[in-house]
């Protein structure tokens, strides 16, 4: 069990090799633990090893059957491996993606590498964070994206972990946008590394839509319309409630343009040391409406009420 405690503390640290070699030592030790080959099949799949992944699952059923987790994991799989085992691979130092060779044409791999290059430069400084470990990115004709995730079809990218964009004619077509997609799931696979995945929706998205839009700026007359009209959606009331009201509803381009408005509210009053100090705190295990609390000196509606005068 220290094996395997060692070897989830280094998956959570995206140190997946680190993990790999803890988990088979813990292996070696027990056998018959379901525990170790769940999380072992989870380290595989980081690393983008499917098959391995898929044997390490087998296991874990085999010897705990009926796992929801696991069935679901595999069945995802399922859908996952005849498309992405054949996609073809390309490295940088932090970057490993993998693409359908036929979509992706040089000038476009090209894209691709230097706007990788520069969301891990100029995203990282913002965040004061530059990981180490590999990131998957995995690039898909819009059919072969569509049997792997079910999204919505407006959707131009998907981190779960991995970096996952579908190739449009548009996208190809069209520099600045497939750069500003990188830009908006890079900036979630950062987030995700520095909050474990605990980042509220409103908060994860705003500052995805913040750094995209450096590269392609979002019209937002949309935004001043619904301000105009009262019609903003209550993001931070909403998203902190006890019980959602199951009436309210939102049109996703307008939650992702306030999402965006108000990480900008909260840069430009707290700048970016007061955003770094809240994702820390979210990080470390505290509610996201306790660690704005703590990092902004401000209570979570009362930031609410500041930022829709300033939007009004």
């Amino acid at each position: 069990m220290e094996y395997f405690r060692k070897a989830y503390s280094g998956f959570q640290a995206r140190d997946l090799k680190k993990a790999l070699t803890l988990i088979k030592q813990a292996e070696t030790e027990d056998s018959s633990n379901a525990q170790i080959f769940a999380l072992e099949g989870d380290i595989y799949y980081n690393l983008q090893n499917l098959s391995q992944a898929k044997l390490c699952w087998e296991k874990t059923l085999k010897l705990n059957p009926g796992l929801k987790t696991i069935e679901e994991k595999l069945k995802s799989l399922k859908s996952e491996t005849p498309i992405e085992e054949n996609l073809s691979e390309d490295k940088t130092e932090i970057f490993e993606f993998r693409s359908e060779s036929a979509i992706l044409n040089s000038e476009a791999r090209q894209t691709l590498k230097a706007s990788l290059k520069n969301a891990y430069q100029t995203i990282g400084r913002d965040f004061n964070y530059f990981p180490k470990h590999k990131i998957i990115v995995l690039l898909y004709s819009p059919e072969g994206f569509a049997k792997v995730r079910s999204v919505p079809a407006w959707a131009g990218g998907l981190f779960d972990g991995k970096i996952r964009i579908p190739l449009y004619p548009d996208t190809l077509s069209q520099k600045n946008l497939l750069e500003a997609i990188i830009w908006h799931e890079y900036t979630h696979s950062l987030i995700f590394d520095l909050t474990g995945g605990n980042c509220p929706v409103f908060l994860n998205e705003g500052l995805a839509v913040y750094e995209e839009e450096r590269i392609n700026p979002t019209d937002k007359t949309k935004l001043i319309d619904a301000a105009a009209q009262k019609n903003i959606f209550p993001l931070i009331t909403y998203f902190s409630a006890p019980a959602r009201d199951s009436n309210l509803s939102i049109d996703a381009g307008l939650f992702y343009l306030e999402s965006g408005s108000i990480v900008r509210y909260i840069i430009s009053i707290w700048g970016w040391e007061g955003m770094r100090v809240l994702l820390v705190n979210i990080g470390e295990g505290r509610p996201w409406p306790d660690s704005i609390q703590k990092a902004l000196n401000i209570a979570p509606q009362t930031l609410e009420i500041h930022w829709l005068e300033q939007l009004k």
